[in-house]
């Protein structure tokens, strides 16, 4: 529906569970706005998803927010004041073309749509950002990440091959590959990356960390203790890179406005039937909370 865009509450509860506050930014605003908010937060995710199936004008804005944000958070990471992104899913479709002068990475024939699958480590992933940890329970659980059965979902039709992220120079270079995945016909796909840059906290998952411990209504969603321990590893060292951002709001009031829970969620909305609760904007969207 054209100007209507939705947040998943699981991507809000996933920075709630390691003490994050989260803000929306909507694509819909003004680019002064989303500038506005930008300067007031200290991460940012890129979510899962789809935009624009029936309006190409929405999937235009969407990606011209996008591209801003992440010249934005790229500049200011390279200045010094490092500002994570983590882009699930589109999300790290979207890191991806913002680093290569090809027209189109992505394979768009993947048979990966509620796939559970495991992860296939590189040597990249003892020292990774996300996921990394040589002993202890960060390890130990890389390990069951990588066994069966699964406890990562993954849910599209459409990735970067790793044959085609290899010969791309420039994904190549900007990016470190921490893990792979194959489809159910066995085509092989990057499934988590880093920036190669240890200046710019960039990573993106194909995998969706959120569903596990948040979402109900996709059966194959793992809800395991190990699963769960997943969506929990993936928070805390988010959070714990957005921390190291200079960004902050002037005031706790300030905070208090910009804050997501204004807008109370919507729960089994046919809006998006695979998710159990979203926030919506736009002309469905509900009452907001004012402050005097």
């Amino acid at each position: 529906m054209p100007g209507v865009s939705y947040i998943a509450s699981s991507y809000v509860k996933l920075v709630e569970m390691a003490g994050a506050r989260a803000v929306p930014i909507i694509y819909t605003d003004t680019d002064e706005e989303i500038i506005r908010r930008y300067e007031m937060v200290n991460g940012l995710i890129f979510p899962g998803g789809a935009v624009g199936k029936h309006d190409a004008s929405s999937w235009d804005k969407f990606e011209h927010v996008a591209h801003m944000l992440f010249t934005l958070a790229l500049r200011d990471s390279l200045a010094g004041d490092p500002f994570p992104i983590h882009g699930v899913c589109m999300g790290l479709h979207m890191l991806m073309r913002y680093t290569t002068d090809a027209a189109d990475v992505l394979y768009h024939g993947l048979d990966a749509k509620e796939h559970l699958t495991r992860l296939n480590f590189t040597s990249a992933a003892q020292k990774s950002r996300l996921l990394g940890g040589a002993s202890g329970r960060a390890a130990r659980l890389r390990a069951r990440m990588a066994k069966d059965p699964p406890i990562t979902i993954e849910n599209h039709v459409s990735g970067v091959l790793l044959d085609t992220f290899l010969s791309d120079s420039n994904l190549s270079i900007a990016w470190t590959i921490v893990s792979t995945s194959r489809d159910r016909k066995k085509l092989e796909y990057i499934s988590t990356v880093e920036a190669t840059d240890l200046r710019v906290p960039f990573s993106g998952t194909q995998w969706h960390p959120e569903k596990n411990a948040f979402e109900w209504k996709m059966a194959a969603i793992p809800h395991s203790v190990p699963a769960v321990m997943v969506t929990q590893l993936v928070a805390n060292r988010f959070v714990e890179s957005a921390r190291r951002s200079f960004h902050r709001p002037p005031t706790e009031l300030d905070a208090r406005k910009l804050n997501i829970w204004n807008t109370p969620p919507v729960y089994m909305s046919d809006l998006i039937r695979e998710l159990d609760l979203i926030f919506v904007y736009g002309p469905r969207n509900g009452s907001r909370i004012t402050y005097g």
